[in-house]
């Protein structure tokens, strides 16, 4: 087995077969902790990681934390991928090749916790198929990292988007949220035009905004936090 080479700032948990990487770093959360640990399913057919860390403040500052994961795990994926096809981002946790859905990002933490408070733990994951269905075209609204050119393992892209979230957490605390910000709205699906949503119980309608500088979510003219999404849409 060939291990991801990652960054001192984190520890390897390698898991085998169809385990959930991020029930399994929810569960280290939930026991004993370990900021920083990134979990990793060893399958040559998905792509499919966890990575939990401990803030060390509130949930809205923390969803600036997750805004940044989406960006970082774009860059790593568009760094695989064909160029040819930029990326862009569904709200909430969708990334799209070609307007189709790429890969899907993943976010759990102790939901009883206010936005105003700070979370015990928080986990991001990532979730892509790396080769063709069985039966190619069953899913047309789905891209797997083979159609969209990748020839590297997946071991690759869990360096990868380790080494970019790295990247993008230091140029935040250099530069500010500003700079996650505009990429993010950047490759924001639709943004500017008309559109709705419906999450759960949220529904809004309008104008296609993005991010404010508070890392809300705005579409016409409503403002959506990460804690407002669903737990059922993340997980």
């Amino acid at each position: 087995m060939v291990k991801p080479q990652l960054p001192s700032a984190y520890d390897l948990v390698v898991l085998e077969g169809e385990r959930d990487p991020v029930a399994r770093a929810c569960a280290l959360a939930r026991d004993r902790g370990s900021d920083g640990t990134l979990v990793w399913a060893d399958r040559p057919d998905r792509l499919s990681l966890a990575l939990l860390l401990e803030p060390d403040a509130d949930l809205r500052t923390t969803a600036l934390d997750w805004h940044t994961f989406t960006v970082a795990a774009q860059d790593a994926l568009a760094g695989l991928t064909l160029a040819a096809y930029p990326l862009h981002f569904r709200f909430p946790n969708r990334v799209l090749f070609d307007g189709c859905e790429l890969a899907r990002l993943r976010c759990v933490w102790p939901r009883r916790t206010a936005p105003c408070e700070r979370p015990a733990w928080i986990v991001f994951g990532l979730e892509a198929e790396m080769q063709e269905p069985a039966e190619p075209g069953a899913q047309p609204e789905r891209m797997t990292l083979a159609g969209a050119g990748a020839e590297a393992p997946p071991v690759a892209f869990v360096e990868a988007i380790a080494r970019q979230f790295l990247y993008w957490l230091q140029r935040r605390d250099a530069v500010g949220f500003e700079g996650v910000r505009r990429i993010w709205n950047h490759r924001l699906e639709r943004r500017g035009e008309l559109g709705s949503l419906r999450l759960g119980g949220i529904e809004a309608a309008g104008v296609i905004e993005g991010l404010d500088a508070e890392g809300l979510f705005r579409i016409g003219g409503q403002a959506i936090g990460l804690w407002d999404i669903p737990e059922e849409i993340l997980a």
